[in-house]
């Protein structure tokens, strides 16, 4: 009888535990739009650490790539060191894993609601740019400067969009990932555009911003 009642309580003590960590996710969610957890955790796995590098914005050794055209199994390149904006015609995936095959960033570029217009990323000279779907891919080099909107791709605060606290909107369903190495990820979920569906952040210098699934988010700050 004694064993019975102690399963019992164990049984029950587990599902309230549970409940609790499923309730503070919802929480969580639900006052900023945070994801947090198993979700995170298999958002953000299998990150290139390379997301944490920083490389000079001269764009010296940059240039300029036209993939044309590609064939059914996508095709890979390999570009100098910089920074670049990538876009496709008409509608395909763009996949930058680093040289472990681990993956830095993927969007699938399209108009409308099937894509993004473009990502702009920072590539250390050994990351593979795999593009497929495409008629058409394009590589070119671009310059950088301090924005509150930013597109699909990877940022740096201090470089990209001034450090501060922020409201974040956006238009459609994207997500917006914050990285400091030696600590856990942020992952927030970018819905439609308006304060009722807002996100608050406070980002530093010298972290990136991850954003994937959205052409544009708004960082209106609170100051």
């Amino acid at each position: 009888m004694k064993r019975t009642i102690s399963f019992l309580y164990i049984a029950s003590m587990l599902f309230l535990n549970g409940c609790q960590q499923a309730s503070e996710k919802i929480i969580t969610y639900q006052e900023n739009y945070e994801i947090v957890g198993k979700e995170k955790d298999e958002m953000i796995n299998n990150t290139s650490e390379t997301i944490y590098e920083s490389i000079d914005r001269s764009n010296l050794d940059a240039k300029e790539v036209i993939i044309d055209p590609i064939y059914k199994d996508g095709e890979d390149v390999i570009l100098p060191r910089g920074r670049y904006e990538i876009g496709g015609h008409i509608t395909g995936n763009v996949y930058i894993h680093d040289e472990h095959g681990k993956l830095l960033f993927h969007d699938i570029l399209g108009t409308g609601p099937l894509g993004v217009e473009s990502i702009t990323v920072d590539v250390n000279g050994s990351h593979i740019v795999h593009v497929d779907g495409f008629e058409q891919a394009y590589i070119m080099p671009v310059t950088t400067q301090l924005s509150s909107e930013l597109s699909s791709g990877i940022w740096e605060v201090g470089k990209d969009i001034e450090e501060g606290s922020y409201t974040v909107t956006g238009s459609g369903l994207g997500y917006l990932q914050i990285y400091e190495q030696g600590e856990s990820p942020q992952v927030f979920e970018v819905i439609g555009g308006d304060s009722h569906t807002a996100s608050k952040v406070h980002i530093k210098d010298g972290q990136k911003l991850k954003i994937s699934g959205v052409n544009i988010i708004q960082f209106s700050s609170n100051s």
